[in-house]
């Protein structure tokens, strides 16, 4: 089994990223006002356009048949197979 070695480093190197993007940030909108504003918004709009909402769209029925498969699998428990066909049925 492998060792786990935590290193104090990495949160040094993470806080340090952090405070170089906020840095760069605030540097692009000293110098160009309004422009991660903009670019938010074609963003935004860009993905109203296209219909990506972030959602994941879910296929009832291949899910279904990943269930039946699970349960050919494992055939052990009466009551998890009972209490699957319960959930199945609502």
């Amino acid at each position: 089994m492998k060792r786990v070695i935590y290193k104090k480093g990495a949160s040094r190197v993470r806080q340090a990223a952090v405070e170089q993007l906020r840095q760069t940030r605030e540097k692009i909108s000293a110098d160009n006002p309004g422009l991660l504003e903009s670019i938010r918004k074609k963003i935004h709009q860009n993905i109203d356009i296209n219909g990506f909402s972030g959602d994941l769209s879910i296929d009832k029925r291949k899910n279904l048949h990943t269930v039946m498969q699970f349960l050919e699998i494992k055939r052990g428990s009466p009551a998890f197979q009972s209490k699957v066909k319960q959930l199945l049925s609502e």
